[in-house]
Protein backbone atom coordinates (compact mmCIF):
# COMPACT_ATOMS: atom_id res chain seq x y z
CA UNK A 1 0.00 0.00 0.00
CA UNK A 2 2.63 2.41 0.96
CA UNK A 3 4.70 1.52 -2.04
CA UNK A 4 2.36 4.03 -4.07
CA UNK A 5 2.12 7.19 -1.19
CA UNK A 6 5.13 8.64 -3.80
CA UNK A 7 3.25 11.94 -5.35
CA UNK A 8 1.95 13.13 -1.85
CA UNK A 9 2.92 14.59 1.21
CA UNK A 10 -0.11 14.19 3.26
CA UNK A 11 -2.65 11.15 3.99
CA UNK A 12 -5.97 11.21 5.77
CA UNK A 13 -6.52 7.57 6.28
CA UNK A 14 -9.35 5.96 8.22
CA UNK A 15 -10.27 2.34 9.86
CA UNK A 16 -7.93 0.53 7.16
CA UNK A 17 -8.72 2.50 4.15
CA UNK A 18 -6.04 5.04 2.79
CA UNK A 19 -7.33 8.36 0.80
CA UNK A 20 -4.54 10.11 -1.15
CA UNK A 21 -5.17 13.99 -0.34
CA UNK A 22 -3.19 15.80 -1.74
CA UNK A 23 -0.69 16.72 -4.76
CA UNK A 24 2.91 17.94 -4.68
CA UNK A 25 5.55 16.36 -2.92
CA UNK A 26 9.16 16.95 -2.35
CA UNK A 27 11.63 15.70 -0.01
CA UNK A 28 11.86 16.87 3.62
CA UNK A 29 13.51 16.12 7.04
CA UNK A 30 12.81 16.73 10.63
CA UNK A 31 13.73 19.74 13.46
CA UNK A 32 12.28 19.21 16.66
CA UNK A 33 11.94 22.07 19.85
CA UNK A 34 10.69 22.17 22.30
CA UNK A 35 10.75 25.99 22.27
CA UNK A 36 9.27 27.16 18.98
CA UNK A 37 9.04 30.89 18.86
CA UNK A 38 8.54 30.17 14.32
CA UNK A 39 6.98 28.11 12.38
CA UNK A 40 9.77 28.80 9.23
CA UNK A 41 13.17 27.33 11.18
CA UNK A 42 15.53 25.57 8.25
CA UNK A 43 17.80 22.66 9.03
CA UNK A 44 20.96 24.84 10.06
CA UNK A 45 18.92 26.14 13.45
CA UNK A 46 18.42 25.20 17.07
CA UNK A 47 15.53 25.79 19.26
CA UNK A 48 14.61 28.91 19.33
CA UNK A 49 16.31 29.94 16.56
CA UNK A 50 19.92 29.68 17.66
CA UNK A 51 21.72 29.22 14.75
CA UNK A 52 24.04 26.19 15.06
CA UNK A 53 26.87 28.05 13.28
CA UNK A 54 26.97 30.94 15.75
CA UNK A 55 26.20 28.49 18.57
CA UNK A 56 29.21 25.92 17.77
CA UNK A 57 31.48 29.09 17.65
CA UNK A 58 30.49 30.29 20.89
CA UNK A 59 30.82 26.24 22.58
CA UNK A 60 34.70 26.06 21.35
CA UNK A 61 35.08 29.91 22.16
CA UNK A 62 34.18 28.82 25.74
CA UNK A 63 35.91 25.74 25.39
CA UNK A 64 39.23 27.74 24.69
CA UNK A 65 38.71 29.54 27.99
CA UNK A 66 38.91 26.77 29.94
CA UNK A 67 35.62 24.93 30.02
CA UNK A 68 35.90 21.11 30.54
CA UNK A 69 36.09 18.77 27.58
CA UNK A 70 34.00 15.68 26.48
CA UNK A 71 34.68 12.53 27.11
CA UNK A 72 36.13 10.16 24.10
CA UNK A 73 32.79 8.29 24.55
CA UNK A 74 30.87 11.42 24.74
CA UNK A 75 32.66 12.41 21.57
CA UNK A 76 31.86 9.10 20.21
CA UNK A 77 27.91 9.46 20.99
CA UNK A 78 27.87 12.78 19.52
CA UNK A 79 29.63 11.87 15.96
CA UNK A 80 27.79 8.62 15.70
CA UNK A 81 24.38 10.73 16.29
CA UNK A 82 24.27 13.96 15.48
CA UNK A 83 21.65 14.64 17.72
CA UNK A 84 20.51 18.49 18.24
CA UNK A 85 19.61 17.78 21.67
CA UNK A 86 22.78 15.61 22.94
CA UNK A 87 24.30 19.38 21.02
CA UNK A 88 21.60 21.23 23.58
CA UNK A 89 23.25 19.46 26.37
CA UNK A 90 26.32 19.95 25.58
CA UNK A 91 25.73 23.50 25.41
CA UNK A 92 24.10 23.91 28.44
CA UNK A 93 27.75 22.51 29.61
CA UNK A 94 29.64 25.11 27.63
CA UNK A 95 31.43 21.82 25.91
CA UNK A 96 32.17 20.98 21.78
CA UNK A 97 34.18 18.76 20.36
CA UNK A 98 37.17 19.60 18.89
CA UNK A 99 37.05 17.01 15.82
CA UNK A 100 33.26 18.34 14.49
CA UNK A 101 33.92 21.51 12.91
CA UNK A 102 30.70 23.74 12.15
CA UNK A 103 30.07 22.64 8.67
CA UNK A 104 29.94 18.84 10.29
CA UNK A 105 27.86 19.91 13.18
CA UNK A 106 25.36 21.35 11.02
CA UNK A 107 25.15 18.14 8.64
CA UNK A 108 25.07 15.79 11.07
CA UNK A 109 22.25 17.32 13.29
CA UNK A 110 19.90 17.63 9.57
CA UNK A 111 20.68 14.27 9.30
CA UNK A 112 19.64 12.68 12.10
CA UNK A 113 16.21 14.38 12.39
CA UNK A 114 15.22 13.29 9.52
CA UNK A 115 12.20 11.27 9.60
CA UNK A 116 10.29 9.50 6.74
CA UNK A 117 6.63 9.35 8.21
CA UNK A 118 4.95 10.61 11.48
CA UNK A 119 1.89 8.85 11.81
CA UNK A 120 -1.09 11.17 13.64
CA UNK A 121 -2.98 9.04 16.17
CA UNK A 122 -1.86 6.16 17.80
CA UNK A 123 -5.74 4.12 16.90
CA UNK A 124 -6.64 1.57 15.19
CA UNK A 125 -5.97 2.60 11.73
CA UNK A 126 -2.44 4.38 12.79
CA UNK A 127 -0.84 1.32 14.43
CA UNK A 128 -1.95 -0.76 11.25
CA UNK A 129 -0.37 1.94 9.42
CA UNK A 130 2.97 1.61 11.58
CA UNK A 131 2.92 -1.80 11.51
CA UNK A 132 2.40 -1.75 7.38
CA UNK A 133 5.72 0.61 7.28
CA UNK A 134 7.55 -1.94 9.51
CA UNK A 135 6.41 -4.72 7.06
CA UNK A 136 8.46 -2.74 4.14
CA UNK A 137 11.05 -2.16 6.15
CA UNK A 138 10.35 1.58 7.17
CA UNK A 139 11.58 1.97 10.43
CA UNK A 140 12.40 5.80 10.62
CA UNK A 141 8.70 7.14 11.77
CA UNK A 142 6.97 8.39 14.62
CA UNK A 143 3.69 8.43 16.44
CA UNK A 144 1.98 11.43 17.63
CA UNK A 145 -1.42 10.30 20.18
CA UNK A 146 -3.24 13.29 21.83
CA UNK A 147 -4.75 10.54 24.49
CA UNK A 148 -2.59 8.92 27.43
CA UNK A 149 -3.25 5.60 25.75
CA UNK A 150 -3.12 3.93 22.51
CA UNK A 151 -6.11 2.16 20.67
CA UNK A 152 -8.60 5.13 19.93
CA UNK A 153 -12.08 4.42 20.71
CA UNK A 154 -10.79 0.49 21.59
CA UNK A 155 -10.00 0.80 25.31
CA UNK A 156 -10.58 -1.59 28.35
CA UNK A 157 -11.08 0.01 31.98
CA UNK A 158 -11.47 -2.11 35.17
CA UNK A 159 -14.35 -1.86 37.61
CA UNK A 160 -14.09 -3.75 41.21
CA UNK A 161 -16.97 -5.85 42.33
CA UNK A 162 -17.45 -8.85 44.46
CA UNK A 163 -13.59 -8.93 44.66
CA UNK A 164 -13.27 -9.19 41.04
CA UNK A 165 -11.33 -6.25 38.83
CA UNK A 166 -14.25 -6.70 36.06
CA UNK A 167 -12.57 -5.43 32.36
CA UNK A 168 -15.15 -2.83 30.67
CA UNK A 169 -14.82 -1.89 26.54
CA UNK A 170 -15.61 1.78 26.86
CA UNK A 171 -15.47 1.65 23.03
CA UNK A 172 -15.38 -1.75 20.86
CA UNK A 173 -16.63 -4.77 22.15
CA UNK A 174 -17.14 -7.13 19.39
CA UNK A 175 -15.42 -9.11 16.94
CA UNK A 176 -18.28 -8.99 14.33
CA UNK A 177 -17.87 -11.77 11.83
CA UNK A 178 -15.79 -14.58 14.12
CA UNK A 179 -13.03 -16.21 12.50
CA UNK A 180 -13.71 -14.41 9.03
CA UNK A 181 -12.99 -10.87 10.55
CA UNK A 182 -9.54 -9.61 9.41
CA UNK A 183 -9.00 -8.98 13.22
CA UNK A 184 -9.09 -13.01 13.79
CA UNK A 185 -5.87 -12.81 12.37
CA UNK A 186 -4.62 -10.32 14.72
CA UNK A 187 -5.75 -12.20 17.81
CA UNK A 188 -4.22 -15.24 16.69
CA UNK A 189 -0.84 -13.75 15.87
CA UNK A 190 -0.95 -11.77 18.98
CA UNK A 191 -1.58 -14.81 21.50
CA UNK A 192 -3.25 -15.57 24.54
CA UNK A 193 -6.27 -13.24 23.83
CA UNK A 194 -9.36 -15.26 24.92
CA UNK A 195 -12.65 -15.00 22.62
CA UNK A 196 -16.06 -16.51 23.70
CA UNK A 197 -18.58 -16.93 20.63
CA UNK A 198 -22.01 -14.83 21.08
CA UNK A 199 -25.09 -15.78 19.87
CA UNK A 200 -26.89 -12.86 20.44
CA UNK A 201 -29.87 -14.74 21.80
CA UNK A 202 -32.58 -12.49 23.16
CA UNK A 203 -35.44 -12.36 25.67
CA UNK A 204 -38.07 -9.95 24.42
CA UNK A 205 -41.31 -8.81 27.17
CA UNK A 206 -44.19 -7.64 26.25
CA UNK A 207 -45.34 -4.00 27.84
CA UNK A 208 -47.68 -3.92 30.76
CA UNK A 209 -46.70 -7.16 32.04
CA UNK A 210 -47.20 -9.27 29.53
CA UNK A 211 -44.64 -11.76 29.94
CA UNK A 212 -41.70 -12.82 27.76
CA UNK A 213 -42.21 -13.80 24.05
CA UNK A 214 -41.13 -17.21 23.28
CA UNK A 215 -38.49 -18.03 20.61
CA UNK A 216 -41.17 -19.24 18.33
CA UNK A 217 -42.78 -16.16 18.95
CA UNK A 218 -40.17 -13.50 18.38
CA UNK A 219 -38.56 -15.95 15.28
CA UNK A 220 -41.85 -15.58 13.35
CA UNK A 221 -42.26 -12.31 14.01
CA UNK A 222 -38.70 -11.64 13.08
CA UNK A 223 -39.44 -12.70 9.39
CA UNK A 224 -42.82 -11.56 8.80
CA UNK A 225 -42.25 -7.28 10.03
CA UNK A 226 -38.81 -7.21 9.96
CA UNK A 227 -36.74 -9.30 7.31
CA UNK A 228 -39.35 -9.91 4.98
CA UNK A 229 -41.70 -6.38 6.07
CA UNK A 230 -39.77 -3.70 6.65
CA UNK A 231 -36.40 -4.59 5.13
CA UNK A 232 -38.35 -5.42 1.79
CA UNK A 233 -40.41 -2.11 2.15
CA UNK A 234 -37.74 0.50 2.34
CA UNK A 235 -35.45 -1.66 -0.30
CA UNK A 236 -38.74 -1.48 -2.45
CA UNK A 237 -39.18 2.38 -1.68
CA UNK A 238 -35.22 2.84 -2.55
CA UNK A 239 -35.57 1.89 -5.91
CA UNK A 240 -38.70 3.59 -6.33
CA UNK A 241 -38.56 7.13 -4.82
CA UNK A 242 -36.85 10.26 -7.22
CA UNK A 243 -35.59 11.89 -4.42
CA UNK A 244 -33.49 10.86 -1.05
CA UNK A 245 -35.08 11.22 2.37
CA UNK A 246 -35.04 10.00 6.14
CA UNK A 247 -35.38 5.88 6.42
CA UNK A 248 -37.76 7.63 9.63
CA UNK A 249 -40.35 8.17 6.83
CA UNK A 250 -40.34 4.38 4.93
CA UNK A 251 -40.70 3.16 8.73
CA UNK A 252 -43.30 5.31 9.52
CA UNK A 253 -45.29 4.54 5.98
CA UNK A 254 -44.93 0.40 6.71
CA UNK A 255 -46.04 1.13 10.52
CA UNK A 256 -49.54 2.69 8.99
CA UNK A 257 -49.99 -0.88 6.98
CA UNK A 258 -49.27 -2.81 9.79
CA UNK A 259 -52.70 -4.06 11.43
CA UNK A 260 -52.40 -4.46 15.56
CA UNK A 261 -50.15 -2.37 18.09
CA UNK A 262 -48.30 -5.83 18.77
CA UNK A 263 -46.67 -5.59 15.71
CA UNK A 264 -45.82 -1.74 14.93
CA UNK A 265 -44.32 -2.52 18.94
CA UNK A 266 -42.36 -5.36 17.63
CA UNK A 267 -41.14 -3.26 14.24
CA UNK A 268 -40.32 -0.47 16.06
CA UNK A 269 -38.15 -3.23 18.35
CA UNK A 270 -36.03 -4.46 15.68
CA UNK A 271 -35.63 -1.01 13.54
CA UNK A 272 -34.57 0.44 17.30
CA UNK A 273 -32.33 -2.85 18.16
CA UNK A 274 -31.07 -3.79 14.53
CA UNK A 275 -30.77 -0.37 12.97
CA UNK A 276 -30.48 2.29 15.27
CA UNK A 277 -28.30 0.41 17.39
CA UNK A 278 -26.06 -0.79 15.42
CA UNK A 279 -25.03 2.25 13.49
CA UNK A 280 -25.13 4.36 16.80
CA UNK A 281 -27.46 7.06 14.93
CA UNK A 282 -31.37 7.87 14.40
CA UNK A 283 -33.36 6.59 11.19
CA UNK A 284 -34.45 10.69 10.97
CA UNK A 285 -30.59 11.18 10.63
CA UNK A 286 -30.22 8.23 8.01
CA UNK A 287 -30.48 8.49 4.34
CA UNK A 288 -33.24 5.80 2.38
CA UNK A 289 -30.76 5.44 -0.14
CA UNK A 290 -27.56 5.31 1.42
CA UNK A 291 -27.95 3.52 4.78
CA UNK A 292 -27.43 0.10 3.98
CA UNK A 293 -24.37 0.24 1.80
CA UNK A 294 -22.11 -1.33 3.98
CA UNK A 295 -20.93 -5.34 3.51
CA UNK A 296 -21.20 -7.84 6.21
CA UNK A 297 -17.71 -9.65 7.07
CA UNK A 298 -18.40 -13.40 6.78
CA UNK A 299 -20.69 -15.54 8.06
CA UNK A 300 -19.27 -16.97 11.17
CA UNK A 301 -21.00 -16.66 14.54
CA UNK A 302 -19.84 -12.96 16.24
CA UNK A 303 -16.78 -13.51 18.77
CA UNK A 304 -16.82 -11.36 22.11
CA UNK A 305 -13.08 -10.47 23.89
CA UNK A 306 -13.75 -11.34 27.61
CA UNK A 307 -10.62 -9.54 28.33
CA UNK A 308 -11.17 -6.52 26.61
CA UNK A 309 -9.80 -4.62 23.62
CA UNK A 310 -7.17 -3.06 24.87
CA UNK A 311 -4.70 -5.97 25.65
CA UNK A 312 -5.18 -6.93 21.75
CA UNK A 313 -4.45 -3.52 20.21
CA UNK A 314 -1.72 -3.36 22.79
CA UNK A 315 -0.43 -6.91 22.00
CA UNK A 316 -0.43 -5.67 18.35
CA UNK A 317 1.40 -2.82 18.42
CA UNK A 318 4.25 -4.44 20.79
CA UNK A 319 6.73 -3.87 17.65
CA UNK A 320 5.96 -0.13 17.53
CA UNK A 321 5.49 1.26 20.99
CA UNK A 322 8.96 2.94 21.40
CA UNK A 323 7.63 4.83 17.97
CA UNK A 324 4.44 6.45 19.92
CA UNK A 325 4.41 9.71 22.21
CA UNK A 326 1.03 10.01 23.89
CA UNK A 327 -0.07 13.14 25.16
CA UNK A 328 1.02 14.66 22.04
CA UNK A 329 -1.74 17.21 20.16
CA UNK A 330 -1.39 17.82 17.44
CA UNK A 331 -2.25 21.07 16.37
CA UNK A 332 -1.29 22.13 12.89
CA UNK A 333 -0.31 20.62 9.65
CA UNK A 334 1.98 22.74 7.53
CA UNK A 335 2.46 21.14 4.28
CA UNK A 336 2.73 24.24 2.15
CA UNK A 337 4.02 23.61 -1.14
CA UNK A 338 7.03 26.12 -0.54
CA UNK A 339 8.36 24.79 2.36
CA UNK A 340 11.27 21.51 2.29
CA UNK A 341 9.15 20.21 4.98
CA UNK A 342 5.71 18.83 6.18
CA UNK A 343 5.79 20.73 9.36
CA UNK A 344 3.66 19.35 12.22
CA UNK A 345 2.71 21.27 15.40
CA UNK A 346 1.87 19.92 19.00
CA UNK A 347 1.76 20.41 22.48
CA UNK A 348 2.41 17.93 25.11
CA UNK A 349 2.68 19.27 29.06
CA UNK A 350 2.62 23.01 27.95
CA UNK A 351 4.86 23.31 25.49
CA UNK A 352 5.26 23.09 21.70
CA UNK A 353 7.16 20.81 19.48
CA UNK A 354 7.55 21.07 15.86
CA UNK A 355 8.36 18.08 13.76
CA UNK A 356 9.30 17.90 10.20
CA UNK A 357 8.71 14.89 7.77
CA UNK A 358 8.96 13.59 4.32
CA UNK A 359 5.39 12.41 4.90
CA UNK A 360 2.37 12.62 7.20
CA UNK A 361 -0.46 9.44 7.43
CA UNK A 362 -3.88 11.73 9.27
CA UNK A 363 -5.60 8.85 11.34
CA UNK A 364 -7.65 10.53 13.62
CA UNK A 365 -11.26 9.80 14.05
CA UNK A 366 -13.96 11.79 11.91
CA UNK A 367 -15.44 13.66 15.24
CA UNK A 368 -11.41 15.13 15.56
CA UNK A 369 -11.69 16.75 11.59
CA UNK A 370 -15.03 17.79 11.64
CA UNK A 371 -14.36 19.64 15.37
CA UNK A 372 -11.31 21.01 13.52
CA UNK A 373 -8.97 20.85 16.44
CA UNK A 374 -6.08 20.61 14.06
CA UNK A 375 -5.34 23.26 11.15
CA UNK A 376 -4.05 22.17 7.98
CA UNK A 377 -2.61 24.73 5.99
CA UNK A 378 -3.72 25.03 3.62
CA UNK A 379 -6.60 23.96 3.81
CA UNK A 380 -7.42 20.35 2.96
CA UNK A 381 -9.03 20.02 -0.52
CA UNK A 382 -12.71 21.26 -0.84
CA UNK A 383 -13.76 17.87 -1.66
CA UNK A 384 -12.47 16.62 1.43
CA UNK A 385 -13.47 19.01 3.40
CA UNK A 386 -16.91 18.55 1.59
CA UNK A 387 -16.38 14.66 2.87
CA UNK A 388 -16.03 15.31 6.45
CA UNK A 389 -18.90 18.20 6.77
CA UNK A 390 -21.61 15.37 5.00
CA UNK A 391 -20.09 12.34 6.53
CA UNK A 392 -22.18 11.53 9.95
CA UNK A 393 -21.20 9.88 12.88
CA UNK A 394 -23.06 8.19 15.95
CA UNK A 395 -23.09 8.62 18.91
CA UNK A 396 -23.76 5.66 21.78
CA UNK A 397 -23.87 5.54 25.63
CA UNK A 398 -22.97 2.30 27.89
CA UNK A 399 -24.61 2.09 31.17
CA UNK A 400 -22.88 -1.06 32.53
CA UNK A 401 -25.20 -2.51 35.33
CA UNK A 402 -23.44 -5.19 37.92
CA UNK A 403 -25.71 -7.94 39.61
CA UNK A 404 -25.28 -10.40 41.95
CA UNK A 405 -26.24 -13.47 40.88
CA UNK A 406 -28.87 -13.90 43.14
CA UNK A 407 -30.94 -11.02 41.73
CA UNK A 408 -30.52 -12.50 37.93
CA UNK A 409 -33.78 -13.04 36.82
CA UNK A 410 -33.18 -13.71 33.39
CA UNK A 411 -32.26 -17.02 31.83
CA UNK A 412 -28.03 -17.36 31.90
CA UNK A 413 -27.67 -17.93 28.14
CA UNK A 414 -29.89 -15.02 27.13
CA UNK A 415 -27.72 -11.90 25.76
CA UNK A 416 -30.13 -9.10 25.06
CA UNK A 417 -33.78 -8.46 26.47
Amino acid sequence: MFGSLKPTRLYLLCSFVASLVLPNATSASIFTSSEVEKEDHNDNLYSGGVSIKKLVKELKRKKSRGSKTMSASEQKIYSDRGDIQVLADFYRNNDVPDSMDKNQTASATSRAGVYDVVIIGAGWAGISAAMTLLSKGITNFKILEASDYIGGRSRTVYESFNGEEIPIDLGSMWLHGGVDNPLYDIVTQVGGIPTRESTFSERVYKKNNGGALTNQQLTSHYYQLYENGFMDYQARRQESTNNDEALQISKNKYLNTLSSTEKKDMTKYFTTAYIELEYSGLLTEMSLWWWDMDEYIGSADDLFLPEGYSPLIEGYAAPVLNKIETGAEVTKVNYKPSNQNVKVIYTKDGSRSVLNTKKVIVTVSLGVLKADTIQFLPKLPKNRRNSIAKLGMGEMNKIFLFWNPNDVFWPSNIEIF
